[in-house]
């Protein structure tokens, strides 16, 4: 299998971009490398940080972390 130190992800925030955000989380927890994240939008958008997919509520809902972890957890292997 192909290892990977980090990854990249744009998106949109949209909900089709849902898929391809856990596509990408996936394959930066096999891999234990490093997950970007940039969103990409019209010039006059307001995002705020609370738009973004929660990448430990994904990890939990996996089973990857306990829940209620503490935020090391998200990257145990760092």
């Amino acid at each position: 299998m192909q290892q990977f130190r980090t990854l990249f992800h744009p998106t949109d925030l949209s909900a089709a971009s849902e898929v391809a955000f856990l596509h990408a989380l996936k394959l930066a927890v096999m891999n234990k490398s490093s997950l970007t994240l940039l969103h990409v939008a019209g010039k006059h958008e307001h995002v705020h940080s609370n738009h973004f997919p929660s990448v430990r509520a994904t990890l939990e809902g996996w089973g990857e972390i306990p829940s209620h972890s503490d935020k090391a957890a998200v990257l145990p292997w760092a």
